[in-house]
């Protein structure tokens, strides 16, 4: 039997345990309960932001909390990695809140997550933000009556159906 001396360090050999990933299952929102737990789970995030402009109820009330549920499908990782970068924007922009609007500005990126196989399931699909409106001067066009004025979409240019050639 070998003793071991005063002094001298025991060799401890440890064995790696395979990671184990849990595997977590979106929210849903289609009962009243599912519902309730996805603006639990919003409210919990809404008292951890830090925006000068944040308000009680902005990531909770209205029609945000369906929003968000749109724009990840519930998961997780997709929703943290929205509003993280829709703080970013805010606070560049110089808002310091959290609206649709802003949101609508932000496509969801997971980088290129490593080891990671997006066939097998190991990344999920991004939903793509809504259809963003344009915000240039041209994008609308104000028609003016004897008493109204009413801004309206411009319309696309029209195609021409000559060639530059046929012009005079």
């Amino acid at each position: 039997m070998h003793e071991q001396q005063p002094g001298h360090a025991q060799q401890v050999v440890r064995h790696r345990q395979p990671r184990r990933e849990q595997v977590v299952v979106p929210f849903s929102y289609d009962t009243a309960e599912s519902t309730d737990a996805w603006i639990q789970h919003l409210a919990g995030i809404e008292d951890q932001v830090r925006l000068f402009r944040a308000e009680a109820g902005m990531l909770t009330e209205g029609v945000m909390p369906e929003y968000l549920f749109r724009r990840t499908r519930g998961i997780v990782g997709l929703l943290e990695r929205l509003i993280e970068d829709g703080c970013t924007q805010a606070i560049d922009s110089g808002d310091e809140r959290l609206t649709t609007e802003l949101l609508d500005e932000i496509d969801i990126n997971l980088g290129n997550p490593a080891g990671r196989l997006p066939d097998a399931g190991e990344v999920p699909d991004v939903p793509k933000p809504p259809r963003r409106r344009s915000r240039s001067p041209s994008a609308n066009v104000r028609v003016t009556t004897s008493s109204t004025t009413v801004a309206c979409p411009a319309r696309p240019p029209a195609e021409s159906k000559g060639t530059p050639d046929d012009a005079p």
